[in-house]
């Protein structure tokens, strides 16, 4: 199975799998290339579903280059729900003294 059947199939479990389904694959998505997941967590990140935005956004969490920097930047600029914008703040606390002036913005 190829690497983009993998990510489709990992990609309708996040929108409609149960939550650990979605746990199990942001587990799978953490141990792929940062290059291949994160344009389908930065698509998941505008999803109308804020429970699959902020999977989205705990999964760019697990891959810190600049990429998924700015896609989480992007989200605390668009998000109104508190909730992903919590996990957002999460997220970028990963990425060390970088993120200080966006969580001190929150």
């Amino acid at each position: 199975m190829g690497n983009q059947d993998r990510l489709h199939e990992l990609e309708t479990l996040i929108r409609a799998g149960s939550i650990n389904h979605r746990r199990q694959a942001l587990d799978e998505l953490a141990q792929m290339p940062s290059e291949a997941v994160i344009p389908l967590l930065e698509k998941l990140s505008h999803s109308e579903n804020f429970q699959i935005r902020r999977v989205a956004v705990m999964g760019l969490g697990n891959h810190r280059t600049a990429k998924a920097f700015q896609a989480l930047k992007d989200v605390i600029d668009r998000e109104q729900v508190a909730n992903v914008l919590a996990e957002a703040a999460n997220s970028l606390f990963e990425f060390g003294e970088p993120s200080i002036p966006l969580l001190q913005e929150l």
